[in-house]
């Protein structure tokens, strides 16, 4: 970066390492459906909650992001393999909901 400032929620944080961004509540959601397929729909998820200070909050977050995805409860279990195409990127959208973005 040669100009300018990136901030999240207030602090500069282009000097920041990766790893402390996502403590923030930052992380990257990939665009092109890309799950892991051998893992359910809910292990996918979960992904998104892999920092301490996400996984404090895992019940509460998958209870909110369940009433947000109302399709995402019945799917829980699921591999992700077996999505179809419109389903694929709703789990890698609900660490968002979790405030991940």
């Amino acid at each position: 970066m040669k100009r300018g400032n990136v901030t999240f929620r207030g602090r500069r944080i282009e000097r920041v390492p990766s790893h402390r961004i996502v403590d923030l509540g930052l992380s990257h959601v990939l665009e092109r459906r890309r799950l892991f397929p051998y893992l359910t729909v809910g292990q996918n998820v979960l992904l998104g909650a892999y920092p301490p200070g996400a996984r404090a909050r895992r019940s509460t977050t998958r209870a909110e992001v369940e009433a947000l995805f109302p399709l995402l409860q019945a799917r829980w279990g699921q591999p992700a393999h077996t999505l179809s195409g419109p389903a694929r990127p709703r789990p890698s959208l609900e660490p968002l909901r979790g405030r991940m973005l």
